[in-house]
């Protein structure tokens, strides 16, 4: 299944070092960008709360979850389709 815009995926963090270098990761891109369907513009979703995160409450999500988590505008990344796993949605 290839991830839509809104949806959250899980992908390698490029943040991270060691092992358990997973991270969620909030699809921005749609079926303009032109790699769709191959990368994906996303950022990260975190724990940290920082001065311009956006809460992700309860009542986002459609299927899933994250209470306490929050998008994290300085972590905008692209992701590769090979490195997702755990499509999700958030409305």
């Amino acid at each position: 299944m290839q991830p839509e815009r809104g949806d959250v995926a899980r992908s390698s963090d490029p943040f991270k070092l060691g092992t358990g270098r997973q991270r969620p990761w909030l699809i921005v891109n749609n079926e303009t960008h032109p790699f769709d369907g191959e990368q994906y513009i996303a950022v990260a979703i975190s724990t940290k709360a920082y001065d311009d995160s956006l809460a992700l409450s309860a009542d986002v999500w459609e299927t899933g979850g994250a209470l306490g988590h929050r998008t994290s505008p300085h972590g905008l990344y692209t992701l590769h389709e090979v490195r997702i796993s755990s499509p999700g949605k958030a409305a």
